[in-house]
């Protein structure tokens, strides 16, 4: 009417966002893996960062393989339908992304997967660069003996690789140091890391390391019980995925990836993508200390730096509920 009505400054079609998880809302990993968790906060956490910028909503849909089956939760089906959605960032782990026809939207996969489609872009999280960095922080701090923890649900395989990659840096990792123990059960790890560092054994390892930051809490309480005060007595390097909010019982370095980047730089891809700019077929996230000024003090534990952000992330009540 005249100059008066009501004007659509960001449609959601440009400015909404899915982050679609395989697994269902109520699997039990939801309790045990920072990964997930890790995501969604960061999701949430991005929204509040800026008021000066526009906005991207991101909503969560969860338990989707699949979004055209009828066996599925038909939500996120429902918005592609109605074009409610800029794109789509999908984590495939423990379960695969297979949609059984086109998307008609830009999808960026949070870690490479072997039916990727020609027009699908992967932010990938390298363990061999982990591994890779992880000997490096052992080598630079004069470990000799090694001891590692790992998650069970990783292939026996890619352990024993990173096992070797240690002993050709002349470091010493004896087979019955090398213990593995599954993630929704990781309260064994606190006897299994009590038993590797046993204080009382002249040759006793003087480092560790732990592949997945699910078990640190109760590995930690197991050095505590054998005696480890201090990374002077067992330098340990942990995997983690940044930023973390779990404060440490001991000094360690978390070692890993940024999550909150991961998505800050999905958003950027599907954005060039609906501008029909080329975009990369592959990024692969930088290795990354929490704390890279603190991480070789010896005596406190690490605190981690937030990341500059190159835009603004608001999230869906229902995200807001879960986290």
């Amino acid at each position: 009417r005249g100059r008066a009505g009501t004007f659509v400054k960001q449609p959601p079609v440009a400015s909404t966002i899915g982050l679609v998880f395989a697994i269902e809302q109520h699997d039990p990993s939801w309790d045990y893996s920072p990964y997930f968790n890790t995501l969604v906060r960061q999701a949430a956490l991005l929204g509040q960062a800026s008021t000066d910028r526009p906005a991207c909503k991101i909503k969560v849909y969860y338990g989707v393989t699949d979004p055209w089956s009828p066996n599925q939760p038909q939500g996120l089906a429902e918005d592609l339908k109605h074009n409610r959605l800029a794109g789509l960032i999908v984590v495939p782990r423990a379960k695969p992304w297979a949609p059984s026809a086109p998307l008609n939207v830009p999808v960026v996969s949070l870690g490479r997967r072997s039916n990727m489609s020609p027009d699908e872009s992967a932010i990938t999280l390298s363990w061999e660069s982990w591994c890779d960095r992880a000997i490096d922080l052992l080598v630079q701090g004069g470990c000799k003996r090694l001891a590692i923890l790992a998650a069970a649900v990783r292939p026996t395989p890619e352990i024993d690789k990173l096992a070797d990659q240690a002993r050709k840096r002349s470091i010493v990792v004896k087979p019955q140091w090398v213990q593995g123990i599954y993630p929704n059960q990781a309260e064994w790890a606190r006897r299994s890391v009590h038993l590797l560092v046993d204080r009382d054994s002249p040759q006793a390892p003087d480092s560790l390391l732990i592949t997945d930051d699910s078990l640190i809490d109760h590995a930690s309480a197991g050095l505590v019980d054998a005696g480890v005060r201090s990374s002077s007595q067992l330098r340990v390097v942990a995997w983690a995925n940044l930023p973390s909010r779990s404060p440490l019982l001991l000094p360690m370095i978390r070692l890993g990836f940024d999550l909150r980047s991961a998505l800050v730089q999905a958003v950027d891809l599907i954005t060039r993508k609906r501008l029909g700019q080329a975009v990369e077929r592959a990024i692969t996230l930088p290795v990354q200390v929490e704390d890279q000024q603190q991480a070789e003090v010896s005596d406190r534990p690490v605190v981690s730096e937030s990341v500059p952000l190159s835009m603004s992330i608001s999230t869906s009540e229902s995200m807001s509920e879960r986290v």
